[in-house]
């Protein structure tokens, strides 16, 4: 599954987001990301891999990541209701530090 381009991406894009909901002009500001009932992101190898969270997606090369931050808040009314950030990395050679 690929969630964008594999070179160095310039800009956000917006998956399984609502009809009409746009990318915000800053990620620096509040904003707000609305999901449906019943949406997740799960994935257990080699046949699970359930994708229909809504999520804005940037593509660039792991040399030029630096941080990332993110603050979430909702009204959680369901059992597993959440929201955060979540990080993939292509590159199997990835060190992070503990090795």
């Amino acid at each position: 599954m690929s969630y964008g381009s594999e070179s160095h991406d310039t800009k956000f894009h917006l998956i399984n987001g609502y009809p009409g909901d746009a990318i915000p002009a800053s990620l620096e500001d509040p904003f707000t990301l609305r999901a449906a009932a019943v949406t997740d992101l799960w994935r257990k190898p080699p046949k699970v891999e359930t994708y229909n969270a809504p999520s804005l997606v940037k593509t660039i090369r792991v040399e030029d990541f630096k941080s990332a931050r993110v603050t979430v808040s909702a009204g959680w009314v369901r059992l597993y209701d959440q929201g955060g950030l979540v990080l993939y990395f292509h590159d199997s050679k990835l060190n992070a530090g503990g090795e």
